[in-house]
């Protein structure tokens, strides 16, 4: 695509023009910040922020799922809320339930309430959805998604997720680069989060990085496929014989979707790629690529597709992991700060 060319493509030099308007962003992003800290509203319980300085997919989502798993093992009543991306709700707050249509409530709250099965709440004013899920479920802990540059919600414990892979690009704020804000601000969040299965570029971002984060935990995130799925029959997982004399094919809008293709590769599958815009809404024709086709999509966009499911359209989810050591620091991290709150 256009955009990631400009901004990740090395020793690229056609985002210069754009850069004196990336200077006005970065000064509106931090004057933003810096009033809505002013007088963050009062919530009784503490926050945790899970998001990325870049634009577009790092791997937020199944971060938010794992994290809530580990609190939630740690006896500590945890609820989530949300943007809500992409969807547009009767009314702000709205409940997320797993049975809530996805053109209101947005295709990751929708999947996180799925797989978590814990309170999830989504509004365009996070502090809103905060009082909204406090005043109807007790929580020891919220989880924010994608939350952290909504600065008028207060926060505990901050996290930062990088695509290894791509990583912060040519660290230009928008729309000379990918950057949300100011690549400044990586110096101040608790915890960088690196999505990658390779520990060289994990070894290699951090290093980048070091003088301006030596006060920061740093931490590897391998995202772990799953088995292929069929979107009709839960219970049917996908085998040679499904695909064998037919075309495959692959379709992913998320934020970064050529890493859901090399997924597929590197499971042996060499599907025909079709990556359409992140949060798309689909449609069964964007589906159909001939009788003969078996289409694999992501979860994320699994949850939008369900309600007209064909026989012939199947989802491969992926979960986060980390090391057992790994995990047991990111618990204890999260918990040190909860208590001295």
């Amino acid at each position: 695509m256009f955009w990631d060319r400009l901004w990740y493509a090395a020793q690229s030099r056609w985002h210069y023009p754009l850069i004196p308007i990336s200077w006005l962003f970065q000064a509106g992003a931090t004057i933003r910040r810096y009033y809505q800290q002013r007088r963050p509203p009062k919530v009784s319980v503490p926050i945790v922020v899970v998001g990325n300085l870049t634009v577009g997919g790092t791997g937020k989502t199944p971060l938010v799922i794992a994290l809530a798993d580990m609190l939630t093992q740690q006896q500590l009543k945890v609820g989530i809320v949300s943007r809500g991306y992409g969807g547009r709700a009767p009314q702000y707050p709205y409940w997320v339930t797993p049975t809530s249509d996805p053109k209101w409530v947005g295709d990751e709250p929708l999947l996180i309430a799925q797989r978590t099965r814990l309170p999830v709440v989504v509004a365009p004013d996070r502090p809103s959805a905060v009082h909204y899920l406090q005043q109807r479920t007790p929580c020891d802990v919220i989880i924010s998604d994608d939350g952290l540059q909504h600065y008028a919600l207060p926060r505990v414990f901050e996290i930062v997720v990088i695509d290894g892979e791509r990583g912060l690009g040519n660290e230009c704020c928008l729309p000379a680069g990918p950057l949300r804000e100011s690549i400044h601000r990586l110096a101040q969040v608790d915890l960088v989060v690196v999505n990658t299965q390779h520990e060289h570029l994990f070894h290699a971002l951090r290093q980048r990085y070091a003088d301006m984060t030596l006060n920061n935990a740093w931490l590897q995130m391998r995202l772990q496929p799953g088995t292929i799925t069929s979107l009709c029959q839960p219970d049917l997982v996908f085998t040679p014989e499904v695909w064998r004399g037919k075309s495959l094919h692959a379709v992913a809008a998320i934020g970064h979707p050529q890493r859901f293709f090399q997924t597929l590769r590197d499971l042996n599958f060499m599907p025909r790629c079709h990556p359409f815009a992140d949060h798309y809404s689909w449609k069964p024709q964007d589906l159909m690529f001939g009788k003969r086709s078996v289409v694999v999509m992501t979860e994320k966009d699994a949850v939008k597709c369900r309600a007209w499911a064909m026989s012939n359209l199947w989802y491969l989810p992926v979960d986060a992991q980390f090391s057992t050591a790994d995990q047991s620091m990111l618990v204890q991290w999260v918990q040190k700060k909860l208590t001295t709150q």
